[in-house]
This record gives C-alpha cells, sequence and structure tokens, in this order.
C-alpha cells in the first residue's frame, strides 16, 4: 500500500529520470546512475509513498561533448490492485551544462514542424490531417529520446522503442496504461512522446494490445500550437499538466493575452514583489532576456511558410502557488561571484556591455546582481517549489534530494557553460534589434 496519489508518483519518476542532471558523461556513468535508481526504490521512504516498483529499462542517456541530455527511464508496477499506470516512461529535463539542451532543444522555437513531417522523420507512413505542429526544439527531443540506445551493457542495447516492442506483451495486458512523465525540458517532451507512441503503435506494440496511453507533465514549457494541443488533449487517454504559476519555463512560449495565466509577458513582474528595487536599470538583462524571448515567439512560424503561429497552453491545469521569498543572499553571492569572473573573459563583458548599455563596470555588477536573484528565485519555483508543493512530504523530498542533489543545477551555472553563450545570443539580437530601428 502506498500513500502518494498518481499525479505525486508521477512527479517522483520524472525527477528520477533526471538522474543525469548537471553530469558529464564518462565511462561508466550511465551504469552508476542505473545503480542509484534502484537502490533509490528500495529506500524506506520510497517504498512508503510509492508502494513497489522496478527499473526495466535504462537510463538511455544521449551524450554530447560530454554532457548528458534527453536521459529516457522505465519503470514497471509491481503493485497488486492499483489503478497506477502498469508501466511509466519517465523523461529527463534540462541538463544545465549541456548548451545543446538550452539553446536547440529549450529555445529553437521559432521554427515549427508538422505533426505530419514529425511522424514520418520516426517512421510512420500514416496521414495525419489537423494535428498541428511542434516546435523544432521539441521535434530534436523527440527524435533523440526515440532513437537513444541504454548503456547498460555493451551487448542487446535497446532504445526505448525496441525494449517495448520486446517487452510490452509480458508486461501489459488490454485495457492497461502506458504513462509518460517528464518535469521542465521533460514536461515538454512527455506528451509529444506520449502522442507519438499512441499515434506509430505499429513500432513497439506490434501485438495490438489495447492500451491507454496517458502524459503527466510537470513544470513544461509549451511544445505546440493551438490545433497540436487540441489534438493531443482529444487523442490521449489522459494529459495532466501541472504547473506553478511563479515557475519561469511554463510560461514560455504562449504570449498573452491568453486564457491561461501562464504566458510570456508576465514573466518581467513574476518576482517584482521579491526583487530589489530598480533604480538605474539593474535589471537590464533579465528585461532583455523576456523581450527576446518574446520576439522569438512572435516570429514563430510553420516550416515552409509566413504564417505565424501561436504556441498554447494545456487546457484545465493544475497551478500551484509556490511560496515567493527574497532570494537566499549566500547562493547569491556564489552565483554573482562566478558571473564577475566569467565577467573577466573579453568576449563576455563585451556582451554585458551591450546588454546593460554600460561600460560602466559597477552598473554592469549591479545588472548581474539583480540578474543573480531573479536566477536563484527562479531555480527554487522550478524545481525545490514542486517538490514542496506535490509531495507534502518532507521525509520523502529530503531523500529525493540527498539522492539526487536536484539543486546542484546552480553550481554548474557558476562556470559559465551556458550562460557566456546566453549573453552573447542576447546581446547580438539587441544589436540587431537596435539596427533595424535605426533604419527605419
Amino acid at each position: 500500500m502506498s500513500n502518494f496519489n498518481t499525479n505525486q508518483k508521477m512527479l517522483a519518476f520524472a525527477f528520477l529520470a533526471d538522474v543525469a542532471l548537471g553530469e558529464e558523461m564518462l565511462l561508466g556513468a550511465a551504469k552508476s546512475n542505473h545503480k542509484r535508481i534502484k537502490e533509490a526504490l528500495k529506500a524506506t521512504s520510497f517504498v512508503k509513498a510509492m508502494g513497489n516498483w522496478e527499473l526495466v529499462y535504462g537510463p538511455a542517456i544521449q551524450v554530447r561533448s560530454l554532457a548528458a541530455r534527453n536521459s529516457t527511464v522505465i519503470f514497471k508496477n509491481n503493485n497488486m490492485n492499483t489503478s497506477d499506470p502498469s508501466l511509466v516512461i519517465g523523461v529527463a529535463g534540462t541538463n544545465f551544462v549541456s548548451k545543446f539542451d538550452w539553446f536547440t532543444e529549450d529555445f529553437d522555437v521559432t521554427s515549427l514542424a508538422s505533426w505530419q513531417e514529425v511522424m514520418e522523420s520516426l517512421g510512420s507512413t500514416a496521414t495525419f490531417a489537423n494535428a498541428g505542429a511542434i516546435s523544432y526544439g521539441a521535434h530534436t527531443a523527440l527524435l533523440n529520446t526515440w532513437n537513444t540506445k541504454s548503456q547498460q551493457t555493451l551487448i542487446d542495447r535497446k532504445t526505448p522503442i525496441q525494449w517495448l516492442k520486446k517487452n510490452l506483451p509480458n508486461n501489459m495486458s488490454a485495457g492497461d496504461t502506458v504513462a509518460i512523465t517528464g518535469h521542465s525540458l521533460g514536461g515538454a517532451i512527455s506528451p509529444v512522446l506520449a502522442q507519438a507512441l499512441k499515434d506509430y503503435q505499429e513500432a513497439w506494440n506490434t501485438n495490438g494490445i489495447s492500451l491507454n496511453i496517458a502524459a503527466y507533465l510537470f513544470a513544461g514549457h509549451t511544445p505546440g500550437d493551438t490545433v497540436y494541443r487540441d489534438y493531443v488533449q482529444s487523442s490521449l487517454s489522459k494529459i495532466e499538466s501541472t504547473v506553478n504559476l511563479y515557475d519561469v519555463v511554463p510560461h514560455a512560449w504562449s504570449l498573452c493575452p491568453t486564457s491561461s495565466p501562464v504566458c510570456l509577458e508576465k514573466i518581467r513582474s513574476l518576482y517584482e514583489s521579491v526583487m530589489p528595487e530598480i533604480v538605474n536599470k539593474e535589471d537590464a538583462i533579465v528585461s532583455t532576456m523576456c523581450d527576446w524571448a518574446i520576439d522569438k515567439s512572435k516570429k514563430a512560424t510553420l516550416d515552409g511558410s509566413t504564417a505565424s503561429v501561436n504556441y498554447s497552453r494545456w487546457t484545465n491545469e493544475i497551478k500551484l502557488e509556490g511560496d515567493l521569498e527574497k532570494a537566499n543572499p549566500q547562493v547569491v553571492e556564489k552565483l554573482l561571484s562566478g558571473l564577475r569572473f566569467l565577467k573577466t573573459v573579453s568576449h563576455v563583458k563585451a556582451s554585458l556591455a551591450v546588454i546593460c548599455d554600460t561600460n560602466d563596470e559597477n552598473q554592469i555588477d549591479n545588472c548581474l546582481e539583480y540578474f543573480s536573484c531573479f536566477m536563484v528565485i527562479m531555480g527554487g519555483q522550478h524545481v525545490a517549489q514542486y517538490r514542496i508543493k506535490v509531495f507534502k512530504d518532507d521525509a520523502f523530498s529530503n531523500d529525493l534530494k540527498a539522492i539526487f542533489d536536484l539543486s546542484k543545477e546552480f553550481d554548474e551555472l557558476y562556470g559559465g557553460i551556458v550562460l557566456s553563450k546566453l549573453f552573447s545570443l542576447l546581446a547580438n539580437w539587441k544589436k540587431a534589434v537596435t539596427q533595424n530601428k535605426g533604419s527605419r
């Protein structure tokens, strides 16, 4: 008997898929992470909250420039007399040391691929009319998840699709549910993967078992347009999206005004009540980042077309309100210290001068301090507050945090692996906008 409801369990599995978060992948890392997940499932707090579950596949971790990305795991439900899914596929979120995760899978949203094109890329020959479109980033993430093989052994390496094809008959019966879950980037990929599994069952459900396919997504950005959203919501047996209204990530990429309170233009003022006072454009980095994101969404078009496309949030989402507090000064100082060091790199310094519209060292430092406060608050709302508000179990939350250290992503930001590229991107965008205004 378990204490958690299905939504709580799905978030736990989403976090377990993040086993490689913040890691650089070296030889043997996948095997080590497999062991960590299995040990977590046996922990007393886990068994009490979750019941009896087994890791049957993965993690399948794709590696690019030594950074882990697109980790996928599969869990089997060994509990008797339960309404929970029989199999759960967990898809990892953004790895904060992976520039590919950030700038391709998360941020490549200006062009969208039709669902027809997406399914053809997986090998389907079916026709999908009025199924909408998803971002190039989401399409890329789906392909990587679909095709990455588990690295547990040198022999019998399989993609998740190949594993399902071989093992489904022994693990599923008619009427059972396969659930796909993920947090952050995983929250964007999970409904896309769920729909792909639904639409291309000949690739994995070759016995034609009548199954329910569900998606449980947490803190995910919006992967597709309005037509795609409606198509998925009418097709899957269940889609349940959980968002924290103070979390920046779900606010992308839907534009305001919208029927949802979660949209891009609201990011700028999300933390206004707990941020330092703005005296002299100290918010320049945050403001530029918001303007850049809005501009990307406004320019979104279907591949091969000039017609604009509107990203749309899922309807009837579970909306949480995180506890909004000022940023921890020690964490801010740690991040700020790393950013000051990063600023000594000539091209980073030049980028910051453009973004902050000044060469004054003190003013740039003030911009970096404001940005650090924003990032620290954002990180807490994006990870810790889901743990607090969904689990409502301190023992379980603390054990999960201890095993996987889900807050360690900020440790990786200090080195500037991602932020130097972000600053360069924002500076180039701002210069282009300024030049365009000047030419009018």
